[in-house]
């Protein structure tokens, strides 16, 4: 769940939700989360995506304790994936 998560947040959800103001609907850019060779920049980026993906691993994980042994996993993983990128565009706003 939460390695699902992660990896949709590195390469969508981060750029869309702290990209370039290209619309006020989501970000553009930074897809994905690369802060580059500079060590600040890139630790600065790397530190604020690792605190904005605990908020995006936990809107999901909270559903999972509901629909624990419910789910065939790979519809639970689909979902993890959908609500990671609403928790984005949310994030952005």
């Amino acid at each position: 769940d939460v390695v699902f998560t992660a990896l949709t947040y590195y390469l969508v959800g981060y750029g869309i939700s702290f990209g370039e103001h290209g619309t006020p609907f989501m970000g553009k850019g930074n897809m994905p989360a690369d802060g580059g060779y500079d060590e600040v920049t890139s630790g600065l980026l790397y530190s604020k995506y690792v605190f904005q993906l605990s908020f995006a691993a936990t809107s999901t994980t909270i559903v999972s304790g509901a629909v624990a042994m419910r789910l065939k996993f790979f519809v639970y993983v689909l979902y993890s994936l959908i609500a990671v990128i609403f928790y984005s565009f949310v994030a952005h706003w």
